[in-house]
């Protein structure tokens, strides 16, 4: 099941966050994300992922700003479900894009964006705290 995030979720979206290390959002930051209902969580049992999708007012753009599964379910499809409800919930805020950035060495993550339809629009260099290079990603929403 795929919901919006409760502040109860938040100890388990930090477990999942902290597997990124330099690159992990704080619990702080995490925790605003909740309040706001910019976070979605998978659910079965205990929670296996979490997105967060993000509007500006006047822009037609929603940006899927994290996605990230617990290690040990990576590879069951989560990843997949959890984006296309992140559409959904682009297209439930009147975003007709949804846009994206993934790192450059991520090669599972940038097939899946591929296979769903986004285009790699840019290349930024540099745009990790590790120094790595990112895609800015973009797709036109049904």
């Amino acid at each position: 099941m795929i919901r919006k995030a409760i502040l109860g979720d938040l100890d388990a979206i930090c477990k999942i966050e902290q597997t990124f290390d330099a690159e992990a959002f704080s619990r702080r930051s995490l925790r605003h994300f909740v309040i706001q209902e910019s976070a979605l969580v998978l659910e079965e049992g205990d929670i296996r992922g979490y997105c967060i999708v993000t509007v500006r007012t006047g822009s037609t753009l929603a940006r899927l700003y994290s996605i990230a599964i617990a290690e040990q379910y990576r590879g069951k499809g989560y990843g997949l479900a959890l984006l296309r409800e992140a559409e959904w919930e682009a297209i439930r805020l009147g975003r007709s894009r949804m846009g994206l950035e993934v790192a450059e060495g991520n090669l599972a993550a940038r097939s899946l964006y591929a296979r769903e339809g986004y285009l790699e629009v840019e290349r930024i260099e540099g745009y990790y705290e590790s120094g790595e290079a990112a895609f800015r990603l973009r797709k036109l929403l049904p």
